[in-house]
């Protein structure tokens, strides 16, 4: 500014490069901002597209929409909530029905403001044909594109609003996603089973199983029937499963799971026992178990019958 008291006929050349330099100066600045912005953690991209999901497990199908989807998963929005595994079956038709049927693994569920069931699904074991028929789903199969024909009118206030908070989310850490509000996807089944913490010819527990995934079950029972608890909670010991839908049932199924944690249940969360002639368990507990992933293979078969089979 003082170029301008000093010479005034000069004050147009003044402004010109006071523009110039302010100009510059965001330049340098956006340059410095994409420099130092964090790198994308995701496999692929997501595309904002809305297709029809299709959910089957265990018999049973629901009917969704995806949120996004890429080429390595899914979000999908259902009305209801579904009781399905954590491994299930997806299928993704397109705007002029191409349809491409896949394997999936459910990461995460959290229910809407809406009370909807949102899932985020991660793509698993795909073939080249899979993987073929997904890119004609996601990329060809398109009716119109979002950008094309918009609904909703941007706010360019909001647009710049965005631009100018940039310098404080790349100098944020990632975290990862909020599991306050998500929910272990397992299927929930009334069954019965028994319980050998130490080996088969040793006695058993009576125990209530109440959720069942590929990777782990959940058991409720009386806690005055476990012995050395302490010595549990801290080996985590493999223990010993019989598991059937109830006490006639003449196939159970010989299941090995490793103990994980235990909780307490509230008072009036007083589970029966099928058939066991309890009114219902005194001390409620529920149980964690795993499965070993070095008996994953063995123990493939007898998961996936006890999820297609237990109701």
């Amino acid at each position: 500014p003082f170029w301008l008291w000093l010479s005034p006929e000069d004050t147009q050349t003044v402004l010109i490069h006071l523009i110039w330099c302010c100009f510059n100066f965001f330049l340098v600045l956006a340059a410095c901002l994409v420099a130092f912005k964090q790198p994308q953690l995701r496999q692929t991209h997501r595309l904002q597209r809305k297709l029809t999901a299709v959910i089957y497990s265990s018999n049973q199908s629901w009917t969704g929409e995806t949120v996004d989807v890429s080429e390595s998963g899914a979000q999908i929005l259902l009305d209801e909530w579904p009781n399905i595994a954590d491994e299930i079956k997806l299928e993704l038709i397109g705007d002029y029905g191409a349809q491409v049927l896949l394997n999936g693994k459910v990461v995460r569920a959290t229910a809407t403001n809406q009370l909807q069931a949102k899932l985020l699904i991660n793509f698993i074991n795909l073939t080249r044909s899979q993987r073929d028929d997904l890119s004609l789903v996601i990329y060809s199969d398109v009716k119109e594109w979002s950008s094309q024909k918009r609904t909703e009118v941007g706010n360019w206030r909001e647009s710049v609003g965005f631009i100018m908070a940039a310098s404080k989310r790349i100098f944020r850490e990632f975290k990862p996603a909020n599991q306050k509000m998500a929910v272990a996807v397992r299927k929930r089944v009334d069954a019965v089973a028994q319980l050998y913490p130490d080996g088969w010819e040793s006695g058993s527990i009576r125990a209530k199983l109440t959720e069942i995934g590929t990777q782990d079950l959940r058991l409720e029972l009386d806690s005055s029937q476990i012995l050395h608890l302490e010595t549990m909670l801290q080996t985590n010991p493999i223990m010993g499963l019989l598991i059937s839908q109830d006490t006639n049932d003449s196939q159970p199924q010989y299941l090995l799971a490793q103990f994980e944690i235990i909780e307490e249940l509230a008072i009036d969360h007083l589970p029966r026992l099928k058939n066991s002639g309890h009114n219902a368990i005194v001390n409620p507990v529920a149980m964690e178990f795993s499965f070993p992933e070095s008996l994953k293979l063995k123990q493939f078969d007898k998961i996936q019958l006890l999820l297609k089979t237990l109701n």
